[in-house]
Formats: structure tokens, sequence, C-alpha cells
């Protein structure tokens, strides 16, 4: 799960931990990169996108010599961001640009933080742009976490009935190395998705009454992320418990207008900002995540079914990430998702 292939300038002082000048780095884009099996799409999955965008600010954050400021072990870890992504990007998109640096520093005891500026683009066009904070803390500091306090996306929500209202059958690839592939149902293959059941789908609920969908996934301590994102620290990559809650968008999606994956291919609705917030992290010694879906807006024209949506993720009951105005749309299969085929979707609210 690294999306970084090489630095090409850089303009930042290296070991001063200051905001400095711009870093360069490239990520070739593999044709045949087993997300798009995995995601049943022939453009770029947002987790895989989110962290092309992040990793370079982990490299200038050690480039820095961020770490060497501690005498503990430090562990570094995403805060959230505030991004828009502005086109899609195609599989065969060749190689993408991504342009961060570093723009504010604080220290406190053995805990650092840091914010950067980031840019995506490919082919002298910037596909996804935004903000980010990192942090970089103790093994103690993590364990002690208490989540996000007082979440209203969690609280008031409809009780789970016995039965789910959705089972995910298995379906390869099972791994990202699988290289068999079922069906196309619409939703990811294992390998990508991040939610085992729905468990409730009221299309009239939620915060907004535009609908609320309760997911969950049993956390499996051998799942393959673990051991594929930092180095001798298994934990989860956010970008997949944000890839989680886009699934619940997904199959609302697919629910609520029967559509068909063979004449429409899911995408992002371009042009609008999000925001994610994490105060916590997944590992393998826990049980269970819960994903609560608060639909905002829904739209249907022009052929283009698309959604907005905020929503929390909860690990064994603790409230951990925030994610606001996501959005998600399925739109026919070989429509160019450029301009403005998926940007203005929806009015401002």
């Amino acid at each position: 799960y690294f999306f970084m292939d090489r630095v090409l300038t850089a303009d930042h002082v290296p070991w001063q931990m200051q905001p400095d000048g711009w870093i360069e780095t490239a990520y070739d884009v593999p044709a045949d990169a087993w997300y798009f099996t995995a995601n049943y799409t022939s453009t770029l999955p947002f987790c895989i996108l989110l962290e092309i965008a992040l990793q370079p600010c982990g490299w200038l954050a050690a480039y820095a010599g961020s770490a060497l400021h501690s005498e503990d072990r430090l562990h570094f870890r995403n805060l959230g961001g505030t991004a828009r992504c502005i086109q899609e990007i195609p599989r065969d998109a060749g190689t993408l640009l991504v342009r961060v640096r570093m723009t504010d520093v604080s220290k406190a005891g053995a805990m650092i933080l840091q914010s950067f500026d980031m840019q995506v683009s490919n082919h002298g066009q910037t596909v996804y742009e935004g903000t980010t904070r990192f942090g970089f803390f103790t093994a103690q500091a993590l364990a002690s976490q208490k989540g996000i306090q007082n979440c209203a996306l969690v609280s008031d929500t409809p009780a789970v009935p016995r039965e789910p209202f959705k089972v995910f059958p298995s379906v390869s690839p099972r791994t990202p190395a699988d290289l068999s592939m079922d069906p196309d149902t619409g939703m990811p293959a294992d390998a990508l998705r991040m939610i085992d059941a729905i468990e409730v789908m009221d299309p009239s609920g939620g915060k907004f009454n535009h609908g609320y969908i309760r997911a969950k996934k049993t956390v499996d301590p051998k799942e393959w992320f673990f051991d594929a994102h930092f180095y001798q620290d298994p934990v989860c990559p956010g970008s997949l418990g944000i890839e989680s809650f886009l699934q619940t968008l997904r199959y609302y999606l697919l629910e609520t207008f029967s559509m068909d994956p063979s004449t429409h291919a899911v995408s992002p609705v371009l042009g609008d900002t999000h925001e994610w917030v994490y105060r916590g992290q997944i590992i393998p010694t826990h049980k269970e995540v819960t994903i609560h879906t608060h639909i905002r807006q829904v739209s249907q024209e022009n052929d283009i079914y698309a959604v907005k949506a905020d929503g929390a993720l909860c690990v064994d009951g603790r409230v951990i990430y925030e994610m606001k105005n996501f959005g998600l749309a399925f739109a026919p299969v070989g429509l160019k998702k450029t301009g403005d085929h998926l940007t203005r979707i929806f009015a401002p609210v």
C-alpha cells in the first residue's frame, strides 16, 4: 500500500523541521494495478488517490528530520484534511506528480504536529488539491486516544435489527495478489471491500432526513493491509476507513436506483470540498468497525445518479473518524468525466 515511486525535487532544507519549500514526487499508475480490478472500475479509487497525495508528506516529514527531535520511538499518523477532487484519473493516466510543502510545525513534549499543502497533477492539470495535518506520537499517546467526543453523527440513530439488511458475499480478487476475478456485483471485491454488511438502510432517516446507512466490518488481524502500510507498525490506513464510508454510498445508489454495473460506473463527485478528521486508529487487536452514514443530498439528472453525505466511523464503539461532504456518483460507462459532467451536480447548501 505504497504509492510513491521517486522524489524529483526537494526545495526544503534537509534536517530542518520548519515550514519551507515544495518537494515534488512521482507515482506511475500501472494500467493493470490490482485496485482497478478489485474496484471494478477503470478509474482510480479515492482511497488510492488520497494515499498518493498524503504519502509524500511523510517523506518530507522524515527529510526534515522530524523523528530526531524525540528520544522516544514515534508513530506517524494523519489527523485530517480538507481537499477537493477536480478530475477523475483513468487507468491510462501514466505519471501523477505530487507537490507538497510543510506550512506549520508545533511541538509539545514528544508530540509533533505538522501541516501541509498538497497538489496532485496529471499531464499538467491539477486533479486533486488540499491541505492536511499529521502528527508524531508515542505508542502510549496513541493507546490513550479518546476518539471524537460528542459526535452528533452517532447519536439518536436507529436500533440495529437482529438480521442485517444486506450481507455481502465473498468475491474475488480476495487480496491484492489474487489474480482471479468474479463477475461485477456493483460493489468492490474482497481485496478492496471494507464493509461486510449493511445493518440498517433507512431511506428517510439520518440527520438530514434523506437517508441513513449503518454498516459494519469485522476486524481480521490477518488482513493484508495491516502489514502493507507502516513498516513494523500494523495499522489500517485511514484512507481505507474513508473507503468503507464511500462504499456505503455506493451501496445506497445501487439499492435506491437499481443501478446496473454493466451500464453505469462508480465515479467521484468533482469540484466539491470534502473534509476528514482522524482521532484514533484501527489495529489488529480491535474487533469491529461500524460506519454511520447520513445522506445530505441526492441527485438524479442526465442519467447520472449522485449522492453526498457525512459520516462517522467507530471501532469497538469509539468514534475515531468523521467525514463531511463526500460525494459519489454512478455515471454511464464511457462518459467523459471531466469538465461539467460530474461537477456542479449539487447546488450549495
